[in-house]
C-alpha cells in the first residue's frame, strides 16, 4: 500500500544504501540474524533491479570518498567513515537500465510505439481499459 506519497530521486537509491549500511554493519542482527558473518547478495527485477545497480554504484562511490578522506576536504557527516563492502553477487532480472529505445528498437518499431503512445494519450480516461486505472488505496 502506498501512502500518497512521492519522493524525489535519489531517495529510494538513498534508502537502499541505509539499509545496506546497517546490515553490513551489524553484521545482520539488526533484521535478527547471527552477527558473525553476512554475506550479502543483492538481486531485483525491472525497476528493482536497476536499484540493486545503483546501490553497487553507490558503494563504489562511498568507497571512493572515503579513501579520498585524507585529501583535505570534509566527509558528510551523514556517511560511515569507512568503506562498505560490496555485496558477494548482484543477480538481476530484466533490469530496467537501458531506457533508449533507440539502441534495440528499429525505426519502424518506434513509429509504431510513437503512434500508439500519441493514440493512448488521446483517449479518453473513461475509455482506458480498466486493468490500467489506477484504483485508490483507501
Amino acid at each position: 500500500m502506498t501512502n500518497g506519497r512521492t519522493d524525489p530521486y535519489p531517495y529510494a537509491i538513498e534508502e537502499v544504501f541505509d539499509v545496506y549500511r546497517v546490515l553490513v554493519e551489524s553484521k545482520g542482527k539488526a533484521v535478527g540474524m547471527s552477527g558473525q558473518k553476512l554475506n550479502v547478495i543483492l538481486t531485483g527485477d525491472s525497476a528493482g533491479a536497476q536499484l540493486a545497480v545503483s546501490l553497487v554504484v553507490k558503494i563504489l562511490e562511498h568507497t571512493v570518498a572515503t579513501s579520498e578522506a585524507g585529501s583535505g576536504f570534509p566527509l558528510p557527516l551523514s556517511l560511515p567513515p569507512k568503506p562498505l563492502p560490496l555485496p558477494v553477487a548482484v543477480v538481476l532480472s530484466y533490469a530496467a537500465l537501458d531506457l533508449n529505445f533507440t539502441s534495440w528498437m528499429t525505426p519502424e518499431n518506434l513509429r509504431v510505439l510513437s503512434l500508439e503512445t500519441e493514440v493512448d494519450e488521446r483517449r479518453p480516461p473513461s475509455r482506458t481499459p480498466s486493468f490500467a486505472r489506477r484504483r485508490s488505496s483507501s
